[in-house]
């Protein structure tokens, strides 16, 4: 498998997508505009999103998702391998959960056209390395970057108005997973399933994902992370660089 050229980290909460939270939206706005500034660059590439759901596969075509749950008629989806407003709804075709179906409308709220888009959805069950890997070989293109975005956030658990129970450990695991995407350390984003489960951190299995499909590649920081926790979750946006190989194999030549 070919390395992604970057990857990149947003929130995936359906209240930060433009128009969910109308009266509350000075935090998403920033949010939003900070995702929009990972992607400088980065124009005509291919994405592949991957974020948590129920089961493990690949959206490709003819899948849809809908915010109606969370008070908003915002519809999105993949046909083809593009994005399609409002979506082809329908009970035939594969629904997107709500972490790629916040994530995809936050793509394209940012209004940047990739060439072709993906999804990945990683259940409990696992696999989603694999899954994640056949995405990117899928769309990868020597005319093109491949951009993977890691929909995830940190504990609902960290504060006393958090969703979850406030749990003291939770915002050491928050300031940990801060350091690791400021310092492009992948190792250390590798959260232990265990500590996952019980903070209720939702990224979790997309980072140890992500990490794993990086293996020895070297990765550095492309631009500040910027964090903010204004519903009591830990939401971070972050972008690092993806260094190509460098094919050493006719220096004896020289």
């Amino acid at each position: 498998m070919s390395p992604p050229g970057a990857v990149l980290f947003w929130p995936g909460a359906p209240v930060l997508v433009d128009g969910v939270n109308p009266r509350d939206d000075a935090v998403g706005a920033a949010l939003r505009e900070a995702c929009a500034a990972t992607l400088t660059g980065l124009a005509a590439a291919s994405v592949v999103l991957v974020g948590e759901g129920d089961a493990t596969r690949v959206h490709d075509d003819d899948s849809w998702g809908t915010l109606a749950g969370f008070g908003v008629d915002k519809r999105i989806g993949l046909v083809g391998g593009r994005l399609i407003v409002p979506g082809p709804e329908s009970e035939d075709n594969p629904v997107l959960p709500a972490s790629l179906t916040a994530g995809l409308l936050l793509l394209h709220g940012t209004g940047v056209h990739a060439d072709v888009v993906r999804a990945v959805e990683i259940g409990p069950e696992g696999g989603g390395e694999a899954a994640l890997a056949g995405a990117i070989d899928a769309c990868t293109d020597e005319d093109r970057t491949v951009v993977l975005i890691a929909v995830g956030e940190g504990s609902a658990r960290s504060t006393r108005s958090s969703p979850g129970p406030f749990a003291a450990e939770a915002a050491a695991a928050d300031a940990r997973i801060l350091v690791a995407i400021e310092r492009a350390d992948p190792a250390a984003l590798a959260v232990e399933a265990a500590a996952a489960d019980s903070l209720q951190i939702s990224g979790a299995d997309v980072w140890s994902a992500v990490c794993s499909i990086l293996g020895d590649e070297e990765v550095h920081a492309a631009s500040p992370a910027v964090h903010e926790r204004p519903f009591g979750v830990e939401y971070f946006v972050g972008r690092w660089s993806v260094d190509a190989p460098t094919d050493n194999s006719h220096e004896g030549d020289k």
